[in-house]
């Protein structure tokens, strides 16, 4: 089959320190005798149908397991170590180890073992015995995809042996590779990454807010020579798609004590991309479908923190609406909150001054169709109920740990289940309990990115280090407030036919279970502008085929605050009795979604076109479809929203963004 090719285009530069990359330094590929390598082959087990592991001749082990008949999982320990539990990482759904089954059919030469996945279209594995060093094809086709050899292999390096290093052979000189997933603030210089390193990781003590924020961590990569391979591990990973640093991928534990990273990675077999985001999906999980009405206009009061209350709200949405402009979405920022109202001094829970009647406004929100967010700040944690500071039985770090973070009273360690039910309980009591008939239909988890100056070292809850714990926080809260909080069809919980809007500032891979997330607080310029719509493009390559953004951006500039508003008048005609036809939410595996945009020089629908990439849905016209392996459970649930978005004045917009990166098969026109 013809493999995908991926055109190279002439990229406008991005703005300085706008690179998708962490604040860590680069640490190329272990040059050939540097550290540990695997060594020769002494003796293999077959465990089961699924899995064989093999031991070399110094104790080292390497296990290759079927995941189906797409998919081989490679995990290599040095001598005397222990493979990680299957469950360690929870980017991987837990009940992908055993559901996609799969099986490998063993073959023995003197040289080398054979293995194959039980599909004529699947993978061939080569594990040549001196030295063990792997080779991959594709059965359809004969051709090789990837492969080690004497030189380039699996390795370990750096002090302590806290570096795990896979290093290929170069990528042939027509290879091109995706990588998933972003770095801080949304920011992706460019798709094609050949010839780069990128890192994707928490933000480290160096990156000071407001430029530590939102990563999408998706150590993921898709090559067009028809493969993936994701990397399980919540260490900081680097990645090298080819040029001086060579071609491979490492995990670097910092030498921060605990256990060192181990190389465990999935290789995916397409060859289409579709195939590729279908199966890495069926692996991490399928991306939640949010309510209808968060596919409508969403604002937030953002810019009226002195003067918003609920009688505010509905009157700027009646005027909105009578003035022929659609809202769906409220999204409180702040003010809503019992204390100061403000960034801090403020709590989770109804003000009583200026929420006095929470459940009378629900009441009239049911009745015009509005569904609603109530926000979380990190850093005023300390004022909810019931928080306790401190390490186990409290629910945050040690205090040592603490001393260079900004309101480090504050700082919840998401890793403690404790911790974790506490959050939930303090927005079931405050405000999501349907007894209380309060307005909360979505929960905006902030400014949990922020945390970077807590040393590799510190202890956390579990029993890891930040330093492995770090990369998963994001995906931990989201265990909190969707997993454990919202998803379990119990008394104290809502239940997963309820749909949930939950959105983080930032993500981890695994985390489209059950949440979303938005890229932060970002500039007001093109150059901004267009390094979203990339980076919508790469988180849906990772699974994330929704995003909020700040429409216009939010830090000040003006350009794009002054012009969206006045161009989206221009070029836009409101309608507002507009519904996407069902099939455009029917779209099966493997088929994306669709974005519309305004096109310059025309009006109304008569200028929406379809386009195969992200869009910025600010002041201007979009049709969301089913992305790639999206949940089909209640596809047609809670909420309103058959309204599409015009020009609005006078709230802030927060929209929702939808990033399509496949056509889809049955085109959705209006």
């Amino acid at each position: 089959m013809k493999r995908e090719q991926i055109k190279r285009r002439t990229l406008l530069a991005t703005a300085a320190g706008a690179l998708a990359v962490s604040a860590l330094p680069h640490r190329a590929l272990a040059a050939a005798g540097e550290g540990e390598q695997l060594s020769d082959y002494a003796k293999h087990t077959a465990e089961g149908s699924r899995r064989v592991t093999v031991t070399s001749v110094t104790g080292q082990r390497l296990r290759l397991t079927a995941y189906g008949n797409q998919m081989v999982r490679v995990s290599a320990a040095r001598a005397k170590e222990e493979f990680f539990s299957d469950t360690r990482y929870e980017m991987v759904q837990p009940e992908s180890h055993t559901s996609l089954g799969g099986s490998l059919k063993l073959t023995v030469t003197n040289d080398t073992l054979e293995l194959r996945t039980d599909a004529a279209d699947g993978l061939r594995i080569i594990l040549h015995k001196k030295p063990l060093r792997l080779e991959f094809y594709s059965l359809a086709t004969g051709a090789l995809l990837v492969k080690e050899d004497a030189a380039r292999g699996i390795s370990w390096s750096g002090a302590n042996s806290t570096i795990a290093t896979e290093e290929f052979v170069p990528p042939s000189s027509g290879e091109r590779f995706l990588k998933a997933g972003h770095g801080m603030l949304g920011r992706t210089p460019r798709l094609d990454r050949t010839g780069d390193t990128v890192s994707h990781n928490y933000a480290d003590a160096s990156a000071k807010n407001p430029d530590n924020q939102a990563p999408a961590i998706v150590p993921f990569y898709l090559s067009d020579k028809g493969y993936g391979v994701f990397f399980n591990t919540t260490f900081d990973t680097t990645f090298h798609f080819g040029g001086s640093s060579g071609y491979g991928f490492s995990a670097d534990g910092h030498d921060a004590g605990g256990v060192s990273p181990q190389l465990d990675y999935f290789l995916i077999n397409g060859p289409r991309f579709a195939q590729l985001l279908d199966r890495y999906t069926q692996l991490t999980g399928r991306p939640r479908l949010p309510q209808r009405s968060v596919f409508g206009l969403q604002l937030s009061d953002k810019n009226f923190a002195d003067v918003s209350d609920q009688n505010w709200w509905r009157e700027k949405i009646t005027q909105h609406r009578a003035a022929g402009f659609p809202f769906d979405h409220q999204v409180n920022d702040n003010r809503w909150r019992e204390g100061s109202g403000s960034w801090s001094g403020s709590w989770f829970e109804f003000s009583h001054e200026r929420w006095p009647d929470p459940a009378g406004y629900r009441k009239w929100a049911a009745e015009s169709g509005v569904t609603v967010t109530l926000d979380y700040n990190r850093n005023n944690t300390n004022e909810m109920a019931g928080w306790k500071g401190g390490p186990p039985p409290g629910y945050s770090f040690a205090t040592a740990d603490l001393k260079d973070v900004k309101e480090n009273n504050a700082v919840p360690d998401w890793s403690n289940p404790d911790a974790r039910a506490w959050v939930w309980k303090v927005f079931w009591d405050k405000a999501l309990d349907p007894a209380l008939k309060y307005p909360g239909d979505a929960l905006w988890i902030d400014e949990v990115d922020d945390l970077g100056a807590i040393p590799y070292t510190a202890k956390t809850a579990d029993g890891r280090r930040w330093a492995e714990e770090r990369n998963a926080y994001f995906l931990n809260v989201h265990k909190a407030v969707g997993q454990e909080g919202w998803d379990p069809d119990k008394s104290g919980h809502i239940g997963a036919a309820k749909r949930p809007w939950n959105w983080s500032r930032g993500a981890t891979a695994g985390q489209q279970r059950y949440g979303h997330y938005w890229t932060g607080d970002i500039r007001s310029t093109y150059d901004e502008m267009r390094n979203q719509i990339r980076g919508m493009q790469t988180a849906g390559l990772g699974g994330f085929p929704f995003a909020n953004i700040d429409g216009g951006g939010r830090r000040r500039q003006p350009d794009l605050r002054r012009v969206l508003p006045q161009l989206a008048r221009r070029l836009v005609q409101p309608r507002t009795d507009l519904a996407p036809p069902r099939h455009c939410l029917d779209q099966g595996p493997g088929q994306a979604g669709l974005a519309l945009a305004a096109r310059p020089g025309h009006r109304g629908a008569g200028g929406l076109r379809q386009v195969r990439s992200a869009a910025v849905r600010t002041d201007a016209v979009h049709l969301h479809a089913r992305p790639p392996g999206q949940r089909h459970r209640h596809a047609h649930g809670q909420g309103h929203g058959d309204r599409l978005p015009g020009p609005a004045a006078g709230l802030h917009p927060r929209p929702a963004v939808h990033v399509g990166s496949l056509a889809p098969r049955r085109p959705c026109h209006l």
